[in-house]
């Protein structure tokens, strides 16, 4: 154990989660490619902050929080939501979606199957999730 892993294990709610380099996928011309960026990682989910530039889509108000935690699938890099709660809440989300079923095994080929399941577990929490597209991306250089 490092001292870093040592210090981040003592801190209330962080058990399991290890900060680190996440792959993610983004969008670029033509269609889409890997990023690295830097997160907090629990089992299947990555973590990580990114500007946020819209509120569902539409220009983001001037009394919003410019920042937003993003929840990315790590066995297929692709971002999941955007979470618009501080990051003990994100935890405690991450972690209920975890119980829905077994992640690691969930690919980009049947992701699709979760849809319901998960679009379901979204509306549990109203104005908590957002689409990710609504933040800027590590292939987003102009921040």
């Amino acid at each position: 154990m490092t001292v870093e892993t040592a210090a981040v294990e003592k801190w209330p709610g962080w058990a399991g989660w290890t900060p680190g380099g996440i792959r993610i996928r983004g969008p670029v011309r033509g269609g889409t490619d890997e990023f690295a960026t830097a997160g907090w990682i629990k089992g299947a989910f990555g973590v990580d902050l990114r500007p946020r530039v819209a509120l569902w889509g539409k220009p983001l108000p001037d009394d919003a929080c410019g920042w937003a935690w993003v929840v990315t699938h790590l066995p297929t890099g692709w971002a999941m939501c955007g979470v618009d709660a501080p990051m003990s809440m994100v935890q405690m989300l991450v972690d209920a979606m975890a119980r829905l079923t077994d992640w690691s095994a969930i690919t980009a080929e049947t992701a699709v199957f979760m849809d319901k399941r998960i679009h379901a577990f979204f509306s549990e929490h109203p104005g908590v999730y957002f689409p990710p597209s609504d933040t800027l991306g590590p292939w987003d250089c102009d921040i």
